[in-house]
């Protein structure tokens, strides 16, 4: 599906008719044209745009209502579609029918549930990355917002649906979305320096020195695997992993005992899976009060899946249902970002 820019030019609407009209087959005569421009201009079209720009429409990267209608009008006729699937779509968007909200907002739920029409949904992929990167915005808020009257822009995380503010994090190429943060607070050499201090105070021999040795050298290492290798080191001291985890992850989160129960997972799990999900868990509780969000919803544009979660138990327990790849936490990371959990999805249905 193509993926189309802004007008950059101010064209007349006769000027604007003729090079649409001139690109497409379906289309065939001025008078859909003028339905279509007309639709998208009626005043409840208009107020929605205009919300869903917000203060944005300042920036020179995006233009004006007028200027949305027209880059709306120009992507709806260079789409493949017949005239009336273009039509009863557009009829749709000015009826704010365009967008399944109910489904929205569904725990688990695919593109064709949210989106009744065929052509809604291909719509909302081929402008998923329009206004991407202003003022913040990701893949497939504005689409959202401009397709329906119940979505909007917002400051508190980065839509508002009914009174829910809501956080997204999608993928808009490949399966890896946004992390739960963006930059860790400490350094790799500072997470480094405090796992080999800590271990120092558990390694009572030669032998479990040496052992530890290639964790306490390593330039980066998932936290999964760390947990893992401790027990190796740490057999019969579940004290120790607790310990060299927690004391690590609480530098990332200064103020809280979120190190501290990924450590008690840590310790009670050799195969690291749920040091994972608990710091999913942590993780997500963490971001949603930093950041005064109800919930995250997670999109997926390749997969053509949404799933939302209103708290870290239903983000965990999605990764242990294998919706949700590993999360890519880094325990001594290559870059201060990894130190928080990636959304990422999977194949499955």
């Amino acid at each position: 599906m193509r993926h189309y820019e802004f007008i950059s030019e101010e064209l007349s609407v006769p000027e604007l008719k003729h090079e649409i009209v001139s690109q497409v087959q379906d289309l065939e005569d001025f008078g859909t044209l003028d339905k279509l421009h007309q639709i998208l201009s009626s005043s409840d079209t208009r107020a929605n745009i205009e919300s869903a720009l917000g203060n944005t429409t300042d920036n020179a990267n995006i233009p004006n209502v007028d200027g949305v209608i027209d880059t709306m009008v120009k992507s709806i006729a260079n789409m493949p579609g017949s005239t009336a699937e273009k039509i009863v779509f557009v009829e749709a968007l000015e009826a704010g029918k365009a967008v399944n909200i109910e489904a929205l907002m569904m725990p688990s739920t695919t593109f064709d549930q949210v989106f009744p029409l065929d052509f809604a949904k291909d719509f909302f992929v081929a402008n998923g990355a329009f206004g991407r990167g202003i003022n913040m915005k990701g893949p497939g808020e504005f689409a959202l917002a401009i397709m329906s009257p119940e979505v909007k822009l917002a400051e508190k995380g980065d839509i508002t649906i009914g009174s829910q503010d809501v956080e997204v994090k999608a993928a808009f190429n490949g399966s890896a979305g946004g992390r739960l943060g963006e930059v860790g607070p400490v350094s790799r050499e500072v997470l480094s320096e405090q796992l080999n201090k800590t271990a120092a105070k558990y390694i009572e021999t030669p032998e479990q020195e040496e052992l530890f040795r290639p964790l306490g050298d390593v330039n980066s290492i998932a936290l999964g695997k760390a947990a893992k290798y401790l027990h190796t080191v740490f057999p019969d001291n579940p004290e120790a992993i607790a310990a060299c985890i927690g004391d690590v992850i609480n530098l990332n989160f200064p103020g809280t005992t979120i190190g501290d129960e990924v450590g008690k997972a840590a310790a009670g799990d050799p195969t690291g899976m749920s040091t994972e999900t608990e710091f999913m868990k942590q993780n997500f509780e963490w971001y949603k009060a930093r950041d005064g969000f109800d919930s995250i919803m997670a999109i997926w544009f390749g997969g053509e899946k949404v799933y939302n979660f209103e708290t870290g138990e239903e983000f965990a327990a999605m990764r242990l249902a294998g919706y949700l790849g590993s999360p890519s936490v880094s325990f001594i990371p290559t870059k201060q970002n990894e130190v928080y959990a990636q959304i990422k999805f999977t194949m499955k249905k």
